[in-house]
């Protein structure tokens, strides 16, 4: 089995994050600042220091059920791509 050094690790991590972010942007059409925006925005100040990629995902389709049921399957579904069930 290959190991992987943190900083490999942070980097793929920080990969999907922002995958996860395009991919639900798209999903959901139209200006970016108008609808994805506000919604990650919400979910990283909800985020703490021990949060992980799933803590994200989870909160990030919490807050997206605030914004729709549109927003809420955009959001899952990017997670869904990126390798994160939520």
């Amino acid at each position: 089995m290959k190991r992987f050094s943190a900083a490999t690790r942070i980097s793929i991590g920080v990969t999907c994050l922002t995958l996860s972010i395009l991919l639900a942007a798209q999903g959901l059409g139209g200006n970016s600042w108008e609808n994805i925006g506000p919604i990650w925005y919400e979910t990283m100040i909800q985020l703490t220091s021990t949060s992980d990629f799933k803590a994200c995902a989870r909160i990030s389709v919490q807050v997206a059920t605030t914004h729709g049921a549109a927003a809420k399957k955009a959001v899952q579904a990017a997670w869904k791509k990126v390798g994160i069930t939520v």
